[in-house]
């Protein structure tokens, strides 16, 4: 499984339920890599995204509210037990963490490729990304030229779980 998010200098990934940065760049990378994929989250990242479902993906959301809406365009899942259900017959390379905070928590232990935007500002965020620059069970095996956005420095980093 993989890990995709956009983290700021500390690892932040987001503040009042809102991503830190808005960089074009980022979205089509990470329209690219999920389109066509299952995609993961929690309800809290999934009421933030400002039209619905994302559009050709599989999503599945995560929720411990027994009323949470289960419309036709998602699948709510109220347990990680359930979502592995689900997941245990999709190609582990075509699922898609994509957030929030408690997600890529309760996650990670499943997923072997991490693909990070690595934004080089710091912002005041309330949530944050595991740091896999600084956990030994991660390796960065590539990163992309500096691109800018309105000044801003950002890389494409990828990820790999150390095979222990």
């Amino acid at each position: 499984m993989n890990i995709i998010a956009a983290v700021d200098s500390s690892w932040g990934i987001g503040k009042n339920n809102q991503l830190l940065f808005n960089v074009s760049q980022d979205k089509k990378y990470f329209r690219e890599m999920t389109t066509g994929k299952t995609i993961i989250m929690g309800r809290k990242t999934f009421e933030s995204l400002p039209c619905g479902p994302l559009p050709g993906r599989d999503n599945i959301v995560l929720s411990h509210s027994s009323d949470f809406d289960n419309s036709s365009e998602i699948t709510v899942c109220h347990s990680f037990e359930e979502i592995k259900n689900i997941i245990k017959y999709i190609d582990p390379d075509d699922i898609f963490v994509i957030g929030g905070e408690e997600i890529y928590k309760l996650f990670i232990s499943l997923c072997d490729t991490a693909y990070i935007t690595k934004i080089s500002s710091f912002f005041p965020a309330d949530k944050h990304m595991i740091n896999l620059d600084e956990n030994n069970e991660w390796k960065r095996i590539s990163c992309s030229e500096c691109y800018y956005f309105n000044n801003t420095a950002f890389r494409f980093a990828v990820y790999k779980r150390n095979n222990i």
